[in-house]
């Protein structure tokens, strides 16, 4: 069968996944599930249907590789990586034991923040929970230059967070707010502030994505809100579930917004944004957004026509049967520790999952999942938008940090209450003709898989252990063709080309949202940008006269004139 004939039959498919009736058939665009003749019946194969191969293609380039860290087995613990604001093109990469590099666009690497060196109390062993987890830069950083990290520490200091039941404190994380006193320079100057401090159970499971939303614009209520994604620190395993998970006054389990520029919280160190899901409700856990997860380990916007303007999917590694993509909404309960993807989870009989009840009610199941017959954890990329390689456009691109095995989602197809199938890409190394695996390529006994990306929607992948990154088609320069009012978080100057039947609008940055106005005021036309290869307006149904095209991104706007 042709790639070709795969990649629109993949699309056509309808109706998409499954509803949570039990069907049992497989067929393209459904996911099998088990049936259960009884609510409690344990299933021992969640997923019964092996991943399939979709036919389609991923080409990495290698970029760079990150210089060690260690001499051990793991070179390096490299972890995340994204753009630093502004002109430089900067690509930033962390490494777990403590270093925060910026990759330039000749491909140099250069040490910008050695976060170990400046923390006393940083630990980064015994590995694995540990380190410097994640970093994200504010918005403006180009003229503030704030960005926030978050580490490990040995159990001292006053924790803001503590968990209702431990058996002992293991350690804390620490989100930190950084103001650098030059935000163009090469390597970090200037001044730390602890933000929030926060006690954990076990030494897995901590904090993990920290992220703002790459698609709110300025006087968005979205704008400028921190994301970020606190794991159960092994509150199940320890028999502290019920104390610690479940509750939406409870901070172990769920992903945090905040505002980092606030003040009206207990310490007074940052902001409780007021639309938060719980405030007003509680007087306790009013930064979470949405709780119930085990170990949500990556965040993931995508442009929407809705209310919000995104989607926010989020991956979540599952303990001993299954793994999940979920579709987060503001106050939801995704069910961890009782569910385990759309089965039932006991914590006494780990190695397996039950049917779920008939009457049940008050949680959001995954919109995608696989089980460990797979793999055994997910991480998730982001949706592939741009050129670089057109049969990925509008995949939400996934991983398996063991095997390194990589997947594909449809992402305009996820929705709630039903189930898609994920489907397995075939990697392939530059130009050669035979497909390969990163668990060969790391020649490891796990491949450690990670993705990243950049302003120009770039995406990027990474092998932890060995330092490698890699580009998804051949690198890009992530400035080249870019305003500085780009990266300034700034309108984007934009083309279109008036044709019959539409207008052709090519350039604008993907988030950007567009209006058509007439001269006597009405908007005969608005939406926002989703692909970076540009955004077709269906005009045939406009009257003759002359029209504006108003373009927005972050609060700056660039216009145009047009007749028809």
């Amino acid at each position: 069968m042709s790639k070709l004939f795969i990649y629109v039959f993949l699309f056509s498919s309808l109706p998409f996944g499954l509803w949570f009736s039990g069907e049992p058939a497989f067929r393209p665009g459904r996911l099998a599930v088990p049936t259960a003749m009884m609510a409690g019946d344990t299933i021992f194969d969640p997923v019964p249907d092996a991943i399939q191969k979709s036919g389609l293609e991923i080409r990495l380039y290698p970029l760079v590789t990150i210089p060690a860290s260690s001499f051990s087995t793991d070179r390096t613990r490299i972890n995340l990586l994204k753009q630093m604001p502004g002109p430089s093109g900067n690509l930033m990469i962390n490494d777990l034991r403590g270093k925060l590099s910026r990759i330039d666009t000749s491909r140099q690497v250069h040490l910008y923040l050695d976060l170990k060196a400046r923390t006393n109390l940083f630990i980064d062993a015994p590995g694995k929970g540990t380190g410097f987890g994640a970093f994200a830069f504010h918005p403006e950083f180009e003229s503030n230059g704030v960005f926030f990290t978050v580490h490990t520490e040995s159990n001292n200091g006053t924790p803001d967070f503590v968990p209702k039941m431990d058996n002992g404190i293991a350690m804390h994380w620490v989100l930190t707010k950084w103001t650098a006193t030059d935000p163009s320079a090469g390597s970090f100057a200037g001044t730390r502030e602890e933000m929030i401090r926060f006690a954990y159970p076990g030494i897995i499971h901590g904090l993990q994505d920290l992220t703002f939303n790459p698609l709110a614009k300025s006087g968005d209520p979205d704008y400028g809100m921190l994301y970020l994604c606190v794991g159960e620190g092994q509150s199940s395993l320890q028999g502290l579930g019920a104390a610690n998970l479940l509750q939406s006054d409870s901070y172990l389990g769920s992903i945090f917004r905040i505002d980092p520029m606030g003040n009206n919280s207990a310490n007074g160190k940052y902001g409780i944004p007021a639309d938060n899901p719980f405030v007003g409700k509680q007087t306790v856990g009013q930064e979470i957004w949405a709780y119930g997860f085990r170990n949500p380990h990556r965040l993931c916007f995508d442009p929407r026509n809705n209310s919000k303007g995104y989607a926010l999917f989020a991956c979540d590694i599952g303990e001993k049967n299954v793994e999940e993509i979920n579709l987060i909404e503001a106050g939801k309960n995704y069910g961890w520790n009782v569910r385990e993807g759309i089965f039932v989870y006991d914590w006494h009989d780990r190695e397996h999952v039950l049917a779920l009840p008939a009457d049940d009610s008050g949680f959001v199941y995954p919109v995608a999942m696989y089980d460990h017959d797979e793999g055994l954890a997910v991480v998730s990329g982001y949706v592939f938008r741009n050129n670089q390689q057109p049969d990925l456009q509008g995949q939400l691109l996934l991983g398996d940090i063991v095997s390194g095995r990589l997947f594909h989602l449809p992402a305009d197809s996820l929705v709630w209450g039903r189930q898609y199938p994920v489907q397995e890409l075939e990697v392939f190394l530059e130009n050669a003709s035979s497909p390969t695996s990163l668990l060969s390529e790391v020649n490891r006994s796990r491949a450690d898989v990670r993705f990243g990306y950049d302003l120009r929607g770039n995406m990027y992948v990474t092998t932890k252990g060995d330092g490698k990154v890699y580009s998804v088609g051949p690198y890009q320069n992530p400035v080249a063709g870019l305003s500085t009012a780009v990266l300034a978080a700034s309108a984007r100057d934009f083309e279109f080309k008036l044709r019959e039947e539409s207008l052709e609008i090519t350039g604008a940055r993907v988030g950007s949202h567009y209006q058509l106005v007439a001269l006597d005021g009405r908007v005969v036309a608005q939406g926002m940008i989703r692909d970076l290869n540009g955004e077709s307006i269906h005009i045939a149904g406009l009257s003759k006269g002359v029209y504006v095209i108003s373009m927005e991104y972050k609060g700056a706007k660039s216009q145009a004139k047009f007749v028809k």
